[in-house]
């Protein structure tokens, strides 16, 4: 039964032009041509049962350039039409694909100083599977549940983490081996929010693995995310050639589409559910199942490279792991430190301001409004001394006042001059509170009065400073 997924897919591009070779890019049947000569950015969704994506740079043609070009279209829709159309297996259609890369690259020998090398790579899918070549700087990419997992062993080596610093095991479970200089990888299944990602490597060595696991976990959709990380790439290295090309699977489906097998290549039937069992025996411990009973067995490479082939085999999906792109309505993104920063810096200035003004109202000489004497009688006319030099009973603060001021010391003799250190916070208000056991503006000027001479400044209320040593006058 013929499998279809629906893979939204965006390239991002920018060119310059380099002695050797040109970059050029193959998007699930499109081209690029000259509108892309210097920078590219498509994106292309579609439904079907196979799918063939590949950045690539191809040495510069020595002869007739539009033959070339011809050539090169002809090669990649050969590779198209096999993986859509054709009643093959993804185990065969890997030998395709290499043959594919080949043809487009040619021999990769040494590379020369100031001389861009051409490189290739290159994905397929096909019923609901996927398998990558790649040679020379090409790098192919699994981007599932925040970790990128490489599809072939490239030069550019990844540390086992994911975007949130997480350990990630298995990380290398995809990649199958090299014949010669083809790097293939294993059948991996496609799975709903997947990431299908191709690019050359100077995307990957200019930014690092975890500046592009940070852009692809922020970004909304694929189209996001390729935008983020070729601008991002394109401002550190100016005048880098990138390609960035990365496919986000929205659906997978196991309908039947119509699709017939070619003339005398029979489907093969139960290749996906002897794969289901494969990757139930990989998730209990077992190694999943060799290639299929058609995969090639001869031990030769058939095709222009002439080089041995690769034993590839299915690879169970590691554990499920929350994804950051989301088909049908896309992610929001994530909370943007600053935004945190900012709000934080906000709530201190205004604790800040509060704070600030108490402390204005406080040095200004008014009492709070918690400590503002009951209602009757003023505070002059209850709290009259007695003979003995000591409020009566009468003057006895109310609760509130208890609360929000500090009681007068029964033990202060009022008959003479005494002195106070000023604390921190200490008010006139607060002062005569202590030593008279009641505030007034008469007995305030008494004790501005009498620390005239001794502290010129002392003027008012609210010149008071911690450390002056106040002569408090007796109450008269």
């Amino acid at each position: 039964m013929a499998r279809t997924a629906r893979i939204s897919t965006t390239v991002t591009a920018r060119y310059s032009p380099a002695p050797g070779v040109r970059d050029a890019f193959w998007l699930d049947g499109r081209l690029s041509g000259r509108r892309e000569a210097r920078a590219a950015d498509i994106t292309l969704d579609r439904e079907d049962r196979g799918a063939f994506f590949a950045v690539f740079a191809r040495p510069a043609p020595a002869g007739d350039a539009e033959a070339d070009a011809a050539a090169l279209r002809r090669t990649l829709e050969r590779m198209d039409n096999e993986v859509k159309r054709t009643g093959r297996n993804i185990d065969t259609e890997i030998n395709e694909l290499a043959d594919c890369a080949v043809e487009v690259c040619g021999r990769i020998s040494l590379s020369q100083e100031g001389v861009r090398s051409p490189y290739f790579a290159g994905i397929i899918v096909k019923d609901n599977e996927v398998a990558a070549v790649t040679l020379g700087g090409g790098c192919a990419y699994l981007y599932r549940g925040d970790a990128l997992y490489p599809l072939t062993g490239d030069d550019f080596e990844l540390e086992p983490v994911d975007a949130l610093g997480n350990v990630v095991h298995n990380l290398e479970a995809y990649c199958a081996g090299t014949a010669g200089t083809v790097r293939y990888s294993n059948i991996a299944p496609l799975l709903p929010d997947d990431c299908l990602v191709v690019c050359n490597r100077e995307v990957m060595e200019t930014l690092g693995q975890k500046e592009v696991l940070r852009l692809l976990y922020e970004a909304e959709d694929q189209c996001d995310a390729a935008g983020l990380i070729a601008t991002s790439a394109a401002a550190k290295a100016p005048g880098l050639p990138i390609q960035f090309m990365i496919g986000f699977t929205e659906a997978v489906n196991s309908g039947e589409r119509g699709l017939r097998p070619a003339a005398g290549r029979p489907e093969r039937i139960g290749a996906s559910a002897s794969y289901a069992a494969a990757g139930a025996a990989a998730a209990a411990g077992a190694e999943g199942a060799e290639g299929a009973d058609d995969a090639p067995t001869d031990g030769v490479y058939r095709g222009p490279s002439e080089v041995p082939a690769v034993a590839t085999k299915r690879t169970a999906p590691p554990p499920p792991r929350p994804d950051r792109f989301r088909s049908g309505a896309r992610r929001r993104p994530a909370i943007d430190p600053r935004t945190i920063a900012l709000v934080i810096v906000v709530i201190g200035i205004s604790v800040g301001a509060v704070f600030a003004l108490l402390r204005i109202l406080d040095f200004g000489g008014n009492p709070s409004p918690t400590a503002t004497p009951s209602a009757g009688p003023t505070a002059e006319a209850t709290l009259e001394p007695t003979g003995e030099g000591t409020p009566s009973a009468e003057a006895t603060p109310t609760k509130s006042d208890e609360l929000a001021t500090p009681t007068p010391d029964p033990a202060t003799p009022t008959g003479s001059a005494e002195t106070y250190t000023v604390k921190a916070g200490d008010t006139l208000w607060a002062i005569c509170i202590k030593f008279y056991g009641k505030y007034s503006e008469t007995l305030a000027q008494g004790i501005l009065d009498a620390n005239a001479e001794q502290y010129p400044t002392f003027t008012s209320a609210d010149k008071i400073q911690k450390g002056w040593v106040l002569t408090i006058p007796p109450q008269q």
